[in-house]
């Protein structure tokens, strides 16, 4: 949970964290996210594996579908 909130509140777009803490256990243990900094790998890591799925026809878009439908393809005039 600690990664989690700290991640989330290094987001640019991120202006509040709510957390749900029933407990001071709970509350102090969200706290702790603030003790340390996430690397900059970690952050793009995780990044990586949160970014949600483009919907069609984005998902089109991407560099690997383009350099799939692009690789070896060319035009002659004949």
């Amino acid at each position: 949970m600690q990664v989690a909130l700290n991640w989330m509140i290094k987001h640019r777009n991120v202006t509040t964290a709510v957390i749900g803490a029933r407990r001071i256990e709970q509350l102090e243990a969200n706290l702790h996210a603030l003790e340390f900094n996430l690397s900059q790998e970690h952050v793009d890591a995780l990044n990586r594996v949160s970014a949600p799925a483009l919907p069609s026809p984005y998902s089109y878009h991407t560099p690997e579908f383009l350099e799939l439908i692009h690789t070896g393809t060319s035009v002659t005039k004949v």
